[in-house]
């Protein structure tokens, strides 16, 4: 229960069993009754995306591919509560649990709540396109002479980089 990591474990049926705490208040679940139950059942309450915005079905889902015996380690996902703005990402990893002959007796998987981590890469992202940006239209402006070309480069550098139809320079 002190992990920070959310800990979920299914039987091979796909009937959720067990979910840690930090699983708990990762998903916002109020009581069990909300997350002990089919994962089919989930899609009512969840919709999951690949990091790129592409729908998954249920069949998709991290719990999904581990019943089916794939080892999951660091998939990215993006997840959304329906009909709110609750929206997070995680990073899950996974596997199915086997006895000592090697059976499988249930699917677990992990997950790492990144949401704060991809946010500060996106701002980072966002603040090194700038500074490319501004050393682009240096360099522009050092090989020019006169102004008129100078305002022309900065503009076009501008149209061409940030969210704008159209630009001006005003003296």
């Amino acid at each position: 229960e002190n992990l920070s990591e959310g800990i979920v474990a299914a039987d091979l049926d796909g009937r959720l069993l067990q979910f840690n705490r930090a699983a708990v208040e990762m998903h916002g679940f109020g009581g069990s009754e909300e997350y002990l139950r089919h994962l089919n059942e989930l899609a009512d309450t969840f919709a999951l995306s690949a990091p790129d915005g592409t729908a998954w079905s249920v069949d998709q889902w991290p719990m999904a591919r581990v019943l089916r015996g794939e080892s999951l380690r660091d998939l990215e996902v993006c997840l959304r509560r329906i009909g709110t703005d609750w929206q997070r990402i995680f990073s899950y990893g996974g596997a199915l649990a086997r006895d000592a002959d090697g059976q499988p007796l249930l699917a677990v998987i992990t997950i790492r709540d990144v949401t704060e981590r991809k946010q500060a890469e996106q701002r980072i992202r966002g603040q090194l396109d700038h500074l490319n940006l501004l050393d682009h239209i240096t360099r522009a402006i050092g090989e020019r002479q006169d102004l008129k070309s100078i305002f022309q480069v900065v503009v076009r550098s501008l149209e061409d980089s940030l969210p704008m139809d159209f630009g001006c320079v005003c003296l």
